[in-house]
Formats: C-alpha cells, structure tokens, sequence
C-alpha cells in the first residue's frame, strides 16, 4: 500500500487501475484531485465498496470478440513485420546500406536500388505498408463502436446507479508505435545502413539504462524525489477487479455476477441479540453517529469492523463536545478523544476504557489491513454496545 506526502496521515492506497481509478485501503473507490491546500485530502470519493450491490465483467459478443482477435492480431502481426523489414534484405545491406553503385538517383527523394527487390518477405512493399499502418487503424475505427469495441468492460452496480469501467489497450500500441520508429531509424538507404546510426542507437539504450539504474537507485534507498506522485501499484483491469473481489471478500469466479448481502443479513442470528440491545436507542444513535446503520449493512466484517471504529469516534466526539462545549472543533482520532475523556469525564470506567482499546485494536486493523474476521467484528460490535450503554447510562450535565 502506498504513503506519500500526497496522501493524509490516515490515508493508504491499495493499487491504481484504469483511467487512474484508485482503491483505498478504507473502501473508496476515487481518484487524484491534486490542490494546493494543505491538510485536506487529494483523493476525490465517488464510491465506497459497501454501496455496490453487484460486480461483474459483461460478455464479448460474438461479433466483439471477432474484432478483438482481428485487431490483437493485426497489430501483432504487423509489429513483427515492422521489426522484419529492416532486417530483410540482408545482413550486409542492414548493416552497410544498399551498394551506391547499384542504385538511381542517389542523394535524392526519388532514389531507388536494386536490392530493394531482394526482400526474403513474401510481400510487395506497397502491401506490407497496407498491412502494417493502415489495417491496424482501420480495424481499430471500426472497433470504435458499442457494438464491436472489443475492450473488457467491468460493471460495478451500486445504490444510486451503475459504473461501467473498461480496460486500457494501449500496450500493444506502444509497441506497435515502436516498431514504426524502428523502421524509420534502421531502414537502409544507398550506403547507409544500421551502423551509420550507431551513436544514436547506443545513446537511445544508454538512456534506456540510466532509466532504469534510476528507478532502481529510488527503490533501493526510499528516495521520494516526487512527493505528488506516489508509489502506487498500477494494475490493469482485471487485477483491480481482483482487488475489489478481496475487498468485498467475494470468490473470483470468472463470467458470473457477484451479489452482495450486507453482514447484518448474513449473521442476523449470531447477531439478533446485540442488535435486541441496540434496538431501543436505534434513534438516537441515528442522530449522534450518521453512519450507525452502516455498521450492518456493509458486506464485510472488515467494512463493518470499521464502522464500527468510526461510530465510537462519533459517538466520543459527540459525549466530549457535552462535556467541554468550548473545545476545538477540530478532528482527531479515536485515540484523541479517549485521552481527553480519560481528563475530563469523572464516569469513564476501567470496563469501558478497556471496551475502547479493543475497538481501536480491531478497528485498526480493518481499516489498515483488511484482516477482520467474522469473530472481530461480533467482538467489536460487542463492545460498542458496552460503550453505548456506558454513554446512555451515564449522561453529562447536558444529556441531564
């Protein structure tokens, strides 16, 4: 996961899909909103993992899948090609350029050689070309469309609608790309060939070198010489649906549509008693902690684990904003309104401290790691209802 000065003290990154799409360790789906505000997060929200219903990739039509293998093809044969060119006349014209004395019109844009008719590739030039510039793009426009684009497309539904996510393929282009350049620079002319060009050629793979002796240089020693571009593990759209199938703790089962069923559903017996317990104060810890409901309807007891941390922050908030009315409205931690209340509420008990440390332990480790059993979250949940029965039946000068 990564930190960086880019990100907030609570802040982690687990990887960076397509389009620049990010998953935080916290169950936000978002991206990068650099600013230059201090103390306010870069990371723009739109989708928390606990609002998603279903996850799946849609299938290829017959008609999609034609166009994917034709494009893939085309740019790989073509790549091949490209790289084959230069190479095709021979090792003496590769090398050396075609013989001077062999050719017309030299020095000119009209030159032409006898030995560029003794190419080993079965084509004519005019048709390689075709093949290896033209045909890509043409395929690709006709690609273009809803009913053809061969690109895989992830869908995630959620409450409020659907978010359709496809997959970058702009690898192969790369390469494809490169092997235009590679045809430009290499392809012999009247005499001269490759080692005409070999200062280039050798600057080009020392700077290759230098790059990666840099990156290596930057990993070995931690060096963070770009504060506003984190480390992030970039994935491609597969594994990010990977990531998300382990954030909501769902099988990967390629070509089905994963459901959701929040943990309140799924442990409604195990958990029937706690929640008998909490069903009377149901309005107002409505009131106090926003986001009390998510503590059941999130589908994973990580998600829930961290509910669960985040509403006893709310709650402490709420209990110490009684207790000093004047206090800084400022956020802190869990663990920073636990101190203040440890000075200033004469009603905080060993049993209910203890209560607390449990749910930061756990909470934590939810929120950091996404390593929260079904047992942590029915234990933490059991603590919160032993803080929010200490609260009730202790009330401040104000809830009095």
């Amino acid at each position: 996961m990564a930190k960086s000065s880019s990100l907030l003290e609570e802040e982690e990154v687990i990887c960076r899909g397509p389009e620049d799409l990010i998953l935080t360790s916290d169950g936000w789906i978002g991206q990068f909103s650099t600013h230059r505000y201090e103390g306010i997060t870069q990371i723009f929200r739109m989708l928390h993992v606990r609002d998603i219903t279903s996850i799946y990739f849609s299938k290829k039509t017959t008609l999609q899948k034609a166009f994917h293998l034709l494009l893939v093809s085309s740019l790989i044969v073509s790549t091949v090609l490209l790289f084959l060119i230069p190479i095709s006349f021979g090792t003496d014209v590769f090398l050396n350029g075609f013989d001077i004395d062999r050719c017309q019109n030299v020095g000119t844009e009209n030159w032409s050689c006898e030995q560029s008719s003794d190419s080993w590739l079965p084509f004519s030039f005019e048709s390689t070309i075709f093949f290896t510039m033209i045909l890509p793009i043409l395929v690709a426009i006709l690609s273009n469309s809803e009913k053809t684009d061969p690109k895989s497309v992830l869908i995630i539904q959620h409450k409020n609608g659907t978010m359709a996510q496809k997959q970058s393929g702009k690898g192969l282009w790369w390469i494809w790309g490169s092997s235009i350049a590679w045809l430009m620079f290499s392809s012999p002319s009247p005499g001269s060939g490759i080692t005409t060009h070999l200062d280039v050629f050798f600057v080009g793979v020392l700077a290759i070198l230098g790059y990666f002796i840099l990156q290596y240089v930057k990993i070995e020693f931690s060096l963070d010489w770009n504060s506003n571009s984190p480390e992030i593990n970039q994935v491609d759209l597969n594994s990010f649906h990977a990531e998300l199938l382990a954030a909501l703790e769902l099988p990967d089962e390629t070509g089905t549509t994963q459901q959701l069923v929040s943990v309140g559903n799924r442990l409604e017996s195990e958990l029937a008693e706690i929640r008998k317990r909490l069903d009377d104060q149901d309005t107002i810890l409505t009131q106090i902690i926003p986001i009390y409901t998510d503590i059941f309807d999130v589908p994973t007891p990580w998600l829930g684990t961290a509910a669960i941390r985040l509403s006893t922050e709310m709650l402490l908030k709420h209990r110490l904003s009684q207790l000093l009315p004047g206090a800084s409205k400022k956020h802190k931690s869990l663990r920073n309104y636990t101190d203040e209340l440890r000075k200033h509420d004469n009603d905080l008990d060993s049993g209910t401290l203890g209560s607390i440390e449990t749910i930061i332990s756990l909470g934590n480790q939810a929120a950091h790691g996404r390593g929260s059993s079904k047992e942590d979250y029915i234990s933490a949940l059991q603590k919160f209802v032993e803080v929010v029965e200490w609260h009730l039946g202790n009330p401040t000068n104000e809830q009095g």
